[in-house]
């Protein structure tokens, strides 16, 4: 599955959660409390797999930089270069410097809830606006941390 696909496939998920939510909110067979807990149940479905979508279509960093490629590029470069003794060095020195070097991870975008009212939060990076806190902007994907109370 490429990762166009598994977009495509969480959106329609999505979509089946949201109808999910709206049919519960709608069922007469079942006790208020039942359709609350299944609602509830619904709804952290959905913040779920609109988080994963979010992390899907984040672009790549480019501050990522492969350890493994950076070393190949300098093998195919010092193999170009096999006559140079002092250029040998040179690469040898990099190569050296780039098994070094930590790893890098991307760093997470960290929101906050801003409350503008008893029942309405808006994100702090993307100002969208919910009745609902979740752990992650439904919009923006960043990761919430806390509230203004």
């Amino acid at each position: 599955m490429t990762k166009d696909q598994a977009i495509k496939h969480l959106k329609l998920m999505q979509s089946g959660a949201r109808n999910a939510i709206r049919f519960k909110k709608n069922d007469k067979k079942i006790s208020e409390e039942e359709r609350k807990e299944d609602i509830e149940i619904y709804q952290d479905q959905l913040e779920a797999l609109e988080i994963a979508t979010k992390i899907l279509e984040q672009p790549i960093s480019d501050d990522c930089v492969s350890r493994t490629q950076a070393l190949k590029e300098l093998k195919e470069s010092a193999e170009h270069h096999a006559n140079d003794s002092r250029e040998e060095v040179l690469l040898r020195r990099d190569r050296d410097i780039i098994r070094a070097l930590p790893p890098v991870a991307p760093i997470r975008k960290v929101g906050k809830w801003d409350i503008l009212a008893c029942d309405l939060y808006m994100c702090s990076k993307c100002y969208a606006k919910f009745t609902h806190k979740f752990n992650y902007c439904p919009t923006c994907g960043v990761e919430m941390r806390g509230s203004e109370e």
